[in-house]
This record gives C-alpha cells, structure tokens and sequence, in this order.
C-alpha cells in the first residue's frame, strides 16, 4: 500500500514541476510581449528634451499622438467644450453693393484656445512655436461659421495667409486674413 500512495505522489511531483514550467514559460512569454508593446507606445509619446523646434513640431503633431480632426477636450471629458476666443477686425471695406445689400471687405481673425495634446513645457523651453503652410492642416482649429455670408476665403499672395503659434503649455493663438 505504501509503494502505491508513493507512485502517485512521485506522479503528482511530476506534474506540478511541468505545470509550474509550463507557467513560467507563459509569464515569461506574456512579460516580454507587454514590454515590447510598452516600449513602442513609451516610443511614440516621448519626446527628447534637447531637440529643435522642427523635430519638435514633427512629434507633436505625430499622426500616432495627435488627431486633428478631435476637439481638444473631446476625449478627456465627456461633454467638454474647447473654450475659443475670437478676435475680428476690419481692415479694409473693398466694395459694396447697396442694391444687393452686399459688400466685400478684408478682415483680420484671430483665435485662441489651449488644446493640451499639444502641451511641451516638460519637454522643451521654446516660448512658442510657428506653425504655418503644410503643418497648419496637422492641427485642430475651431471652425468659424458667418451667418448670411455669401463667400468667404483665406487671401494670401502665393497660398493661404494663417499663422499659429502654439506655447508652451498648449495655449493656441491663430492668425488669418479673411475676404
């Protein structure tokens, strides 16, 4: 009877050791995955404390971290509104048309908000940063909507005129020049 009961705790030793095994080999499988995919997202938000405003820019407005198209409050609140502040100012009457009741004229638009995605104060020093020409589509800007406007459009000698400077703590100011 003793030989028996010894069998099957020799057997059962067995097992537990290929269990145990097995186990260890999963774990060490699972962690090793977890800290790939750790490293490679770590890889796509760090950005390097020493690094020009270019490359700057680039990680800022990564297409991995950054979605243009998403208010900035949209996804850290639910029902959070981006605050916008808008300057108009009249530059310049070009024409006008009492018949019609129509005029054309230059104005100047400026608008401010803070969209945090965009927040590099741990990251670099600059006091802000210029974002014109292809870069200005890579962020979020409020659309602006004119009641009873027949046609409107950005005026610039070569392309659009709009500037954006984005500081440091993710506070954006933009600039363009309506007809």
């Amino acid at each position: 009877m003793d030989v028996k009961v010894m069998r099957n705790c020799t057997r059962n030793v067995g097992l537990r050791h290929r269990s145990m095994a097995i186990n260890t080999v999963v774990n060490f499988i699972f962690i090793t995955v977890l800290m790939m995919c750790l490293t490679k997202i770590v890889d796509c938000y760090y950005i390097q404390s020493n690094i020009s405003k270019h490359d700057l820019l680039e990680a800022l407005l990564n297409p991995n971290r950054y979605d243009p198209s998403i208010p900035p409050e949209y996804i850290t609140e639910e029902g959070a509104t981006t605050k916008v502040k808008i300057q108009l100012t009249i530059h310049d009457f070009i024409s006008e048309n009492e018949k019609n009741m129509e005029f054309s004229c230059l104005m100047y638009v400026r608008m401010y908000w803070t969209d945090s995605r965009l927040d590099y104060s741990n990251n670099a020093s600059y006091s802000n940063l210029k974002v014109s020409g292809s870069f200005i589509s890579k962020v979020w800007v409020p659309d602006i909507f004119f009641t009873q406007n027949r046609q409107s459009y950005f005026t610039g000698v070569i392309g659009k005129n709009e500037l954006i400077y984005i500081g440091r703590y993710g506070n954006i100011t933009f600039s363009g020049r309506y007809v």
